[in-house]
């Protein structure tokens, strides 16, 4: 029955999680491997957006396990299997779960195309994550949606300072993720969120330097 059959799917998640986190990843993929024949199923037989979200995961998890040990054309092989199903699922419901799980995706795919040097596309994938991050902040200002857009501001900062090239985008992004840092420091006045914020003066700091600008680097530093 399908009752059976989500129990026996949440079971073998969390067993593949167990093998997972014990780097026993031949295990894992033969338990993810398990459940996605359970997922496909309920996918063709139910259609529910549940469904569809299972599987997605489940491709994703299967192609974070490829990710692991480096086979990167597996990884990007599932992770464009979950694309198919996270981009339909975001033009079906437009809710603030669908595009995490989308911006998740996108972020991965360009991990693994930045991995395999064609920084192009990871860029373009990149993009493509802000822009839901971005969107999910503007239908829901709450703190943990503000550090996931603080978080790929810098990712982003990060990702164009490893050139020189495209060092004014590196301190765009820097400075934006400081400005919302800041707010997000204002609204919560945590330790761990001032220490966000300071990790970002520092990471101003270094792209300053970089540029030249060693007073305004070291009045990053001292902030």
């Amino acid at each position: 029955s399908v009752i059976k059959r989500r129990e026996l799917s949440f079971s073998y998640d969390k067993l593949a999680n167990i093998y997972k986190q014990t780097d026993n990843i031949d295990k894992a993929e033969e338990i993810y491997r398990k459940l996605l024949v359970i997922d496909e199923r309920d996918v063709k037989e139910l259609g529910t957006v549940d469904s569809k979200i299972n599987l997605a995961s489940t491709y994703g998890n299967l192609a974070n396990l490829y990710r692991l040990q480096n086979h990167l054309d597996k990884a990007e092989e599932f992770y464009l299997k979950s694309l198919i199903i996270d981009e339909q699922l975001v033009k079906d419901t437009d809710n603030i779960q669908a595009r995490q799980y989308l911006a998740v995706t996108y972020k991965n795919l360009g991990l693994i195309f930045e991995s395999k040097g064609n920084i192009d596309i990871a860029e373009e994938y990149y993009k493509k994550c802000l822009a839901q991050r971005e969107i999910i902040v503007e239908k829901d200002l709450n703190i943990e949606n503000k550090r996931s857009l603080s978080r790929i501001y810098g990712f982003l900062c990060l990702f164009y300072k490893k050139t020189r090239v495209f060092i004014n985008k590196a301190e765009d992004f820097c400075l934006k993720d400081l400005t919302l840092s800041e707010s997000i420091l204002k609204d919560t006045e945590s330790v761990h969120d001032r220490r966000c914020v300071a990790i970002v003066y520092a990471q101003l700091a270094s792209i300053l330097k970089l540029r030249g600008d060693l007073d305004n680097a070291e009045k990053s530093l001292l902030q």
